[in-house]
């Protein structure tokens, strides 16, 4: 099997909402610069990621790239082409007060965040139907602990009218440093998940249950992960053995992940 696509898409999950001006020297500043996934069939994509300082300008492979504008140091647009579809997205990015509080999309979408008083993140999901009314399609929480997103509770609204779908992903982290969380602006990125958390995530459990409200009968699945990381001398990842993909995408034929700086 061919490898697998690197995606880089919304996914509307995120992190501590931190100030994005960072305590560490520029020059400095660790970087990742290539990430190259290995399959078990010994194909391999090498995806590229570009800076100006310690901001990232894009990420890109063969499949997929974005590119990203900055004012001052928050990001503040985002461009994703699909190169397979050549398929181009633009993010809009919203903040107040260094916290992102908006996402809006042109392929008529729009995500809302919330940063609540006790460290958590609230968000909705809402898109353009055909007669150009707003529909909510989900709702959610973020819950962050040490500036690591621990988990995440996602509810469909689009579901049907006796039934409530709701989706909980939890993750686990190492000790050490994620190979990103240097980049400027990065760590607030809320639709990048746990990929900007400070340390590394070493597993990952998504459990799906659909609740018949009148029947009270629950439908559920489980899907877990876990990732073992070799490191640097400075506690930065050099290499990841596991079933996902660095940008979360699961496939059986993942073999590993490596890293260069």
């Amino acid at each position: 099997m061919k490898i697998f696509k690197t995606y880089f898409g919304i996914l509307f999950l995120s992190l501590t909402v931190i100030s994005c001006t960072n305590d560490i020297n520029v020059s400095e500043a660790q970087l990742i610069k290539q990430i190259v996934e290995t399959a078990t069939d010994g194909s391999s994509i090498t995806t590229s990621i570009n800076y100006n300082s310690n901001k990232i300008t894009s990420i890109d492979n063969t499949v997929k790239s974005s590119t990203f504008s900055y004012t001052g140091l928050l990001v503040t647009k985002i461009v994703e082409l699909d190169k397979v579809t050549n398929h181009t997205t633009t993010l809009v990015l919203t903040y107040v007060d260094n916290d992102l509080v908006k996402i809006t999309s042109s392929d008529n979408y729009v995500v809302n965040y919330v940063h609540n008083t006790d460290g958590t993140v609230s968000y909705e999901k809402w898109v353009k139907d055909a007669s150009n009314i707003d529909v909510k399609v989900n709702h959610g929480v973020l819950y962050y602990a040490a500036a690591n997103l621990i988990k995440e509770v996602t509810i469909l609204d689009n579901t049907a009218a006796n039934s409530v779908s709701t989706k909980t992903t939890t993750y686990g982290y190492d000790a050490k440093n994620n190979g990103l969380r240097n980049a400027a602006g990065f760590s607030v990125l809320l639709n990048y998940g746990n990929l900007v958390s400070k340390n590394n995530t070493i597993s990952k459990t998504e459990i799906a249950e659909v609740k018949n409200t009148e029947t009270d009968q629950i439908t559920s699945s489980l899907n877990q992960s876990q990732n073992d990381y070799k490191y640097d001398a400075g506690g930065y990842p050099t290499e990841i053995v596991g079933e996902k993909t660095f940008f979360n995408e699961a496939h059986s034929n993942h073999a590993k992940t490596l890293f260069y700086y």
